[in-house]
């Protein structure tokens, strides 16, 4: 790594900074606030459970912490889209061909799927 014995050893022995110490308190405190709602909040609502506390710190700050300790919300695992290669999807035929009047019931159903999400978008 290039780096001179005397600087390897001074950095080993190097006390931990006071911002750092400051950070590992507040880093039990945002544990605690995560272990009490079950793993839900994010660095918003761990912020307000802090500022109820009387603790008065930056939501940058809470975020980052929570980002290194690898503490996430529910729902933020979201994952890329995906789709798959493959042959285009068939429409199906068009028995009706737009004629609705039938001779009795349960002859033909109509149906409005659009709210159906597909990888093409809407239906």
């Amino acid at each position: 790594m290039r780096v001179h014995r005397s600087g390897y050893y001074q950095w080993l022995e190097k006390a931990i900074s006071n911002r750092e110490k400051e950070n590992q308190k507040l880093l039990i405190q945002i544990k605690e606030a995560y272990k009490e709602s079950n793993g839900i909040y994010d660095h918003r609502n761990i912020l307000r459970d802090l500022k109820e506390l009387g603790i008065h710190v930056n939501k940058k700050r809470v975020a980052r912490l929570m980002s290194e300790a690898k503490l996430y919300s529910a729902g933020t695992y979201k994952g890329k889209p995906s789709s798959k290669a493959g042959p285009a999807h068939k429409a199906h035929k068009n028995h009706l061909q737009q004629c609705f009047r039938t001779e009795k019931p349960n002859d033909s159903w109509v149906s409005d799927i659009t709210y159906i999400k597909t990888h093409e978008g809407y239906i």
